[in-house]
């Protein structure tokens, strides 16, 4: 049987995925605008091969990072907060069905 504790983990963590979640709904298509910006910019230069000052080329490629750069640790809590409310799910499910952690067996 699920404990009270961990009832509250599985609550808060469901809690947190939904608030970053509603969080990648909301930036998702600001970062998809932004991205088709600089992908065009990026066609229309060829490449960069349009572009015959090194700088500039640089420039190409810091634009493209700064424009995806924004998502990459949004994408990583997310990542880890499934995991970690995977892993507490996992526990609770193995403990209600009689499989305990060898170090408990």
């Amino acid at each position: 049987m699920m404990n009270f504790e961990s009832m509250i983990k599985v609550a808060i963590e469901d809690e947190y995925l939904q608030k970053v979640n509603k969080l990648l709904q909301t930036y998702i298509p600001k970062f998809r605008a932004q991205i088709t910006i600089v992908d065009q910019a990026e066609q229309d230069l060829k490449y960069g091969d349009a572009i015959s000052i090194p700088a500039f080329k640089t420039q190409v490629v810091g634009v493209q990072q700064q424009a995806i750069g924004a998502i990459i640790p949004i994408l990583g809590i997310a990542s880890n907060t499934i995991k970690d409310s995977g892993t507490v799910y996992t526990d609770i499910v193995n403990i209600n069905n009689g499989h305990l952690p060898e170090p408990c067996q």
